[in-house]
């Protein structure tokens, strides 16, 4: 986290980084919401907060299974499907990405009807785990499942907007851990369905 580094190391190395980022449609990054020095140090090379997000831990191991979803590890065929939900979702792709977290075998995908729905890429590290779902239902379903595939806790990042997901997480044996912010410059597009962002991408 550049803001850690002291004000001027802080700058010196955003600078480095919006440098990096050239011509690049847009620039996204996650910070700690009680980060005093960060949220400043941001904005003055204009990113603007998008989000408030919860950080949560835990393991819906109580929760019922959502009827006619089918939860399990990503195949080489679901490919295409998550990219191209990705992409509704955000108006962006994370084929790359998603084609190394595919590889290294952590990501997880929910299935209706034999379409893709949702998937998680990465659901025990919560600054690797991205997902995206057509609906909420889509992505109460993914997490239910995930719980009987994956051992330990599930992490991620809650946008607090997505309520039902929020209140469902609470429900479910998830706790809190850290409240951070998304924040942007440059295009930014609302999100069309139920997502969890990643700090690393």
């Amino acid at each position: 986290d550049p803001a850690a580094q002291g004000h001027g190391m802080g700058r010196l190395l955003m600078d480095a980084v919006m440098e990096r980022a050239r011509g690049a449609r847009s620039v996204r990054l996650g910070t700690a919401a009680y980060n005093f020095q960060a949220l400043p140090l941001y904005a003055s090379f204009g990113f603007e907060v998008k989000e408030p997000l919860l950080s949560m831990v835990g393991k819906p191991d109580g929760a019922a299974p959502v009827s006619g979803y089918d939860v399990r590890p990503m195949q080489e065929a679901d490919f295409s499907g998550c990219e191209a939900l990705h992409e509704r979702v955000h108006g962006f792709s994370r084929a790359n990405e998603l084609r190394d977290q595919f590889v290294a075998g952590t990501v997880i995908v929910a299935l209706r009807d034999g379409k893709v729905v949702a998937y998680l890429a990465s659901p025990k590290v919560m600054i690797e785990n991205h997902g995206v779902a057509e609906t909420t239902e889509a992505m109460v379903a993914i997490l239910s499942g995930t719980a009987g595939i994956v051992d330990g806790p599930i992490a991620l990042l809650v946008p607090v907007r997505q309520a039902a997901l929020f209140r469902w997480c609470l429900q479910s044996g998830f706790r809190l851990v850290n409240a951070m912010v998304l924040m942007s410059v440059g295009e930014y597009r609302e999100p069309r369905g139920a997502y969890v962002p990643s700090i690393i991408y």
